[in-house]
């Protein structure tokens, strides 16, 4: 009882074991069934080590610190305006980085390819509104690809997964039929989350500098979810740039990772907002 342990204080200091734990958790919890308070103590009692003790004195002092431990956690669930509680995740840390030999995004999105992007955003749409498996597994399959041989090599070009392609989908859904829902659940949390924090405004560190592209995104709506709808025509910048020949062609476009994308817009939409500026001054 005398071991130091660190109880997580927010989202990046929870392991991926402890997170996926978690997960399941909260993934197969029924109201009728279980409370928050259940799934909170479950997950207090993991984080403790499960502790086994046959005397009933250390029995109670055990269970009065999983309590306890449970407290500190509530920071995990958030309630809403109608009194329910719902599962406040809040990062755009990347909690899974690996699932079933295939690796994730790397955290905060560093490595997702604007045409990755585009497609992900679309399957994740497609999912909310019809809650088809198929594109629950699509989703999943494209963020979660093989990793590059030898990406932890030297020479390594920052590719550390297989290169995106966007004719193969089915085959991506495919690889993420096997794994379990709950990760599944968990996969399209975190994309949603961070899908929402960009266009939110939050907030980015790019080479030092503090970095929002909150003025690229018009949200016309929020659907019954919640979730923002976003008119930036994804599709159509592939072709404007593909015009201009900044990153290549349409499918060199696609290619290109998506903050570099997101950069040359932003810098783009600033210098015509400068000029209307000055027009009517």
């Amino acid at each position: 009882m005398g071991k130091f342990i660190n109880i997580p204080e927010y989202w990046e200091e929870i392991k991926q074991n402890d997170f996926e734990y978690l997960l399941k958790l909260v993934y197969n919890s029924e109201p009728d069934k279980i409370t928050i308070n259940d799934v909170l103590k479950k997950f207090a009692d993991r984080l403790l080590g499960e502790k086994q003790f046959f005397t009933l004195d250390k029995r109670t002092q055990y269970f009065k610190l999983v309590t306890e431990v449970a407290e500190k956690l509530e920071w995990i669930f958030v309630r809403d305006v109608d009194g329910n509680y719902q599962f406040a995740f809040e990062t755009t840390e990347n909690l899974i980085p690996d699932i079933d030999g295939y690796k994730g995004p790397q955290p905060h999105g560093n490595d997702l390819t604007f045409g990755e992007y585009r497609l992900a955003v679309d399957l994740m749409n497609k999912y909310t509104t019809e809650r088809e498996n198929f594109y629950l597994d699509a989703l999943c399959g494209v963020l979660y690809r093989k990793p590059t041989k030898g990406w932890c090599n030297p020479g390594f070009d920052g590719n550390y997964r297989e290169k995106f392609n966007k004719h193969q989908v089915q085959h991506y859904a495919e690889n993420m039929k096997k794994v379990p829902e709950y990760l599944k659940w968990g996969i399209y949390v975190w994309f949603a989350n961070f899908n929402r924090y960009l266009i939110e405004g939050g907030e980015f560190i790019m080479d030092g500098n503090t970095v929002s592209f909150e003025s690229l995104f018009e949200r016309s709506a929020i659907d019954e979810d919640t979730k923002p709808v976003t008119n930036i025509g994804l599709m159509s910048i592939v072709f404007t740039l593909a015009d201009t020949g900044t990153f290549g062609n349409a499918d060199k476009t696609d290619d290109t990772m998506l903050f570099p994308i997101l950069l040359k817009l932003l810098h783009d939409k600033n210098a015509v907002d400068r000029l209307k500026k000055n027009d009517r001054n």
